[in-house]
């Protein structure tokens, strides 16, 4: 899903968590052909990576907007047992609650 704000572009970004986790070079789309951006280890859902002049074209004759990738770290789709048990070891990395700052 691309969502257009004036000239710039924004893009949902799917990554693995192993991706996210360790860092990765990823292959993404671009209207003039594709490119590949670096995500460091650690790269959190919701992070924004810009690609500077890849967004739409301006209608009055300026320089083109940017392209905005959104990352969203995506689980698999099925979790066997050796899954369930890298999830498990995973949640030792966690040094505190991730829901402790969260208020209405």
């Amino acid at each position: 899903l691309v969502r257009r704000e004036g000239t710039d572009l924004y893009m949902d970004l799917p990554v693995t968590v192993r991706e996210a986790l360790l860092g990765a070079d990823v292959r993404v789309p671009t209207f003039s052909g594709s490119g590949v951006i670096s995500l460091k280890p650690g790269t959190q859902s919701g992070l924004k990576v810009r690609l500077k002049g890849k967004g739409a074209p301006s209608l009055t004759g300026g320089a083109p907007g940017d392209l905005y990738l959104v990352v969203q770290v995506r689980v698999p789709d099925t979790v066997d047992p050796g899954l369930k048990k890298a999830a498990e070891a995973l949640d030792q990395g966690y040094t505190h609650d991730v829901r402790s700052g969260l208020k209405l």
